[in-house]
């Protein structure tokens, strides 16, 4: 949140077409985010991974509907015909939405996005000081 004290400053001075302090201000816009991003980056995914075993657990926000004896069957047998062998009754629930694959998903959307955003956010440091020159 350290980075959202450094915004408002440039910003209204951006609205007002007045020139941002050139200062300390500035230098911490435009620089703090090379260690405060990856930082951030790191707690989010420490904070998650903290989380799924409680959510594990307790099977939290999981989202299923038990599935009728008749359709169960033909699941199994769908899927048997296709080489995968099912234990008895494991097909008596559908599961339609599970938090913890989701947060796994989210987890792995860091291997992108996270570098996707850091250069970035690079970009617009080096903009900024190519119009300062």
């Amino acid at each position: 949140y350290l980075s959202k004290l450094l915004r408002p400053r440039s910003s209204a001075d951006q609205q007002r077409g007045t020139v941002a302090d050139n200062g300390v201000l500035t230098f911490l816009r435009y620089n703090a985010f090379l260690v405060l991003y990856p930082l951030g980056i790191l707690g989010e995914i420490g904070i998650v991974l903290a989380a799924l075993p409680y959510i594990r657990a307790h099977k939290l926000f999981q989202f299923s509907v038990a599935l009728s004896a008749p359709l169960s069957n033909a699941l199994a047998t769908i899927l048997e015909r296709g080489g995968v062998e099912t234990a008895p009754n494991s097909l008596s629930r559908l599961v339609l939405f599970d938090f913890e694959y989701f947060c796994y998903c989210g987890l792995a959307s860091y291997v992108y996005f996270g570098p996707a955003m850091y250069l970035h956010m690079l970009r617009q440091r080096r903009k900024h000081y190519r119009a300062v020159r």
